[in-house]
This record gives C-alpha cells, structure tokens and sequence, in this order.
C-alpha cells in the first residue's frame, strides 16, 4: 500500500512482487540521449505547422531549437561524466515528470537537497521488464491497483465509509485470488471482509438520519422545557437528540478530569444544534447550561463558545437558516489566561450581539446592538462557569455563576451610539439553539457544556 498525493493505493501483485524494476543513473541518461533525436523530428513537425509554406520562417525556427537539443546532448554527457562512479546505482530525481529542459547542470537533476530530501520530494525512477511487457498484451492482468482518496471523520461519512469499506471490507484476498489463483474461488461468490461489522455500521446508518432520537422514561417538571446532562450517552458516542453536519470536526460525549457528569466536547466550527427541544422556546424563559474548558493554557485565550438563539427554524439538514426576517442573538463566552491579570493583557471576555431583520438599531449602515466586557470567573484556573440566559418580555439578561453581567436594556449600537429598541422585538421566540466552539486554539484546548436546562418563566 502506497500512498501519493492524499491518494492511498493497494497493489495485488503475482507472488506479491511488482513487476517494476529500477532505472539506473547510466541507462537514464542513455534513454534521455535517444529521446533527443526524437525531439528533434517532433521540433520539426511544429514549426512546419505553425508557419506553413513560408520555408524561411521554417529554418531560422529550426536551427534555434536544434541549438537547444544540442545545448541538452551536452548536458547530458557532461552528467554522465560527472556522475561516472554511480552510473549503475538507481536514478532519483528532484522532478516528477522529467523533460528534456530537466537534464541541467545546475541544478543538478540527481542532486536532493536536504529540504527535499526531508519532504520526500524525490522521484525514483522505474521501468516494466520486457518479458512482462509481452504479458501486459494478453487479457491476463500483471498487476491490479485499487486507488481512493484518504479520508476522515472531519470529511463527512460519505467519504469517510468510502475510506473505511476500502481499507477494512474490500475483500482483497478474493480478488488476488479471482485473478492469480482462479481455483480457490471457483464456484464461490464474492463476499466482503469483516462482513459483520460492515453490517453493523451500515444498520446504524439505516435507523438514524443526522439524529438519534432522545429517548427518557421519566418525564419533565411542568415548567422544565428541556433538559440533559448527557447522562444516558455513551462516553466517545454523537450526543442522542442533537445534531451537528458530517463535515468538520464532530462533537462527542466524553469526561472531565475530577468533574462530576457527561460532558459534550463540541467540535471546532461545527456548530451543535439542540433538536430534541420542543419548538418554539416561549417568549419568557430561562437557559442554563455549564461550560468548561480543558485548562492550563499557555494561550492568551483558552476554551470559548458561543450559544446562537434564532427566531428562524433550522434548515431541513439540521444547519442554521440565517436568512429571511428573524432574530438572532450569539452569545460568545471566552477563557483567559491569568498570567494577563499582571501585565493588562486578560483576553477572557463576553461578547453578546442581537441582529434583527427588518433593522431596527442601525448606525453607520451597521446593524444590532452588542455588549462587550471581561471575564474573571472563567480561566486557565478557574476552568467551570454556569451560564444563564434570561429572556422576559424583549429584554434579555445574562449571568455568570449566578450574577448578572450583562443586561440588552444597556447594549450599544455598532458605533457605540444608545440603542433604540433595547433588546428583543416584541413577541420573540426562538425556533433554534446552537453552541459553537470558537477556541483559537482549537486543536489544544478544549472546550465542553453540559448540565443544558431550559425553564418556562
């Protein structure tokens, strides 16, 4: 098994031996001599179709591309005189596709540099015996190639199970066989590979759609709306009752060191959407959820998220709708590294901005209301905050670890001028809920919510 430019190749080959032999460094450049004159005959042929009939134009064209070949007939024997002692050893080239204009003296085409050589990027050279060239015109094949992209999780499950069924259940045994030992498969059919675990995954794919529903014996408190706290998830599995797409980085129940509970870590810039909720939230409630980040950052910022409420109902894939009229409102909680406490620089910070359409706060052709302001309670140290979210009437308020920070009747505009309408329009409700990891440091820290509760007020 090769792999080539993202691109995974598995060859079946008689006897496991492939049928490609080296090149050496001697009849490379013998071959590359011989190919000269050829060159010449093909120079001839274009320039006698590009200027037909006039025999001038003709000649002066031809005689400078044979100044040009010859130019590369001496770089060739000089090659062949600089490399003397190892003419016999394989030829390796700093080129993939070597033409006449490669054979120069500097640079040298059989000299790798060391950046290359540390990249890979060199090209040994190899060449079909003739005795399996003859093979290669009979129906009899010499060799079978079966070539696929290499695929993740993060490229959605399409190309993933593509990748997966292609190195896990692709029976290539029976195909060897089929082609290089007829008789261990006569008169059995093809079968794939570790058949019933392709079943397995391909039944969990048949009974769910984007979504595992959500299921609970005991039902909610009268005013509770929604609650989890992941409790009935497997640690490693999709969150049940939520969604998030297929491309990107997946979101996963897991555990946090010396806290209690299930924990969603959400997966960077793949937002996760709450759609087991009853929809559409009512015009009074609360939201309460914890998040966390995976602490002892070196960062300015550690973990961050944002929660984005919006009046417009999901599309029907599960992703957010952002257009049409509607109301949306993202809250971003940031952690901060408390080395900044000393030096002015504490990056943590909450940052909450309300849009609606059609406009009703607008300055500078800007549209919404915000509120920015730092964050002590959530650090490399301090590593849990509990979040709410209080929505009454067209105000909405939000607290930290149960004290109020931030209020939408205090927001600003765009430009920092008062606001107009101080919060939500009139008769609000909400039809999606997501959150979304906005760490920038993604690929190090983390960052997970758990413990979401919605309350009618």
């Amino acid at each position: 098994m090769t792999r080539v430019n993202e691109w995974s190749t598995v060859y079946l080959a008689p006897g496991n031996q492939l049928p490609f032999v080296p090149v050496s460094k001697g009849e490379l450049l013998q071959l590359a001599e011989e190919a000269l004159g050829r060159q010449l005959q093909v120079e001839k042929e274009d320039v006698e179709n590009k200027w037909p009939g006039n025999i001038k134009a003709q000649q002066d064209a031809l005689e400078y591309r044979k100044k040009a070949i010859e130019k590369y007939r001496v770089n060739i024997q000089q090659l062949r005189d600089k490399h003397k002692n190892t003419l016999t050893e394989p030829a390796i080239l700093r080129t993939m596709q070597p033409t006449m204009y490669s054979f120069e003296i500097n640079p040298d085409p059989f000299v790798i540099s060391k950046n290359e050589e540390t990249s890979k990027q060199y090209f040994p050279v190899y060449k079909i015996e003739p005795v399996v060239l003859e093979k290669c015109k009979t129906s009899q094949p010499q060799w079978i190639a079966v070539s696929f992209p290499y695929e993740t999780k993060e490229d959605g499950n399409q190309l993933y199970e593509m990748y997966t069924s292609l190195t896990e259940n692709f029976n290539y045994e029976y195909v060897y066989n089929y082609f290089f030992s007829p008789e261990k498969v006569k008169d059995k059919p093809y079968k794939p590979a570790n058949e019933k675990e392709l079943n397995a995954r391909l039944d969990s794919y048949r009974k769910t759609n984007y979504v595992q529903k959500k299921t609970s014996t005991n039902p909610l408190p009268s005013n509770v709306y929604f609650m989890d706290d992941f409790s009935g998830d497997d640690v490693g599995s999709k969150p049940a009752g939520w969604f998030f797409s297929t491309y990107g980085k997946h979101s996963k129940v897991t555990t946090l060191k010396n806290t209690n509970g299930n924990w969603v870590e959400l997966g960077y810039n793949n937002p996760l959407s709450l759609t087991a909720m009853k929809k559409p939230l009512p015009e009074n409630f609360t939201l309460e959820y914890d998040l966390a980040t995976s602490g002892e950052f070196s960062s300015a910022t550690g973990g961050a998220a944002s929660l984005l409420l919006n009046t417009r109902p999901s599309n029907a894939d599960g992703s957010e709708n952002i257009y049409n009229n509607g109301t949306r409102v993202i809250i971003n909680i940031a952690s901060g590294n408390e080395a900044g406490y000393e030096n002015n620089n504490y990056r943590g910070n909450i940052k909450i901005d309300i849009n609606s359409a059609p406009s009703v706060n607008k300055q500078n052709f800007s549209e919404g209301i915000f509120y920015i302001g730092g964050l002590r309670e959530f650090t490399d140290k301090k590593t849990k905050v509990h979040v709410t979210v209080k929505v009454k009437g067209t105000t909405l308020s939000l607290l930290i670890n149960g004290k109020q920070v931030a209020v939408s009747t205090d927001f600003k505009m765009a430009y920092g001028g008062a606001c107009i309408s101080c919060g939500l329009p009139a008769g609000t409700k909400f039809n999606s809920v997501f959150w979304k990891n906005t760490s920038s440091d993604a690929e190090n820290v983390k960052v997970y919510i758990s413990n979401i509760k919605i309350t009618k007020q």
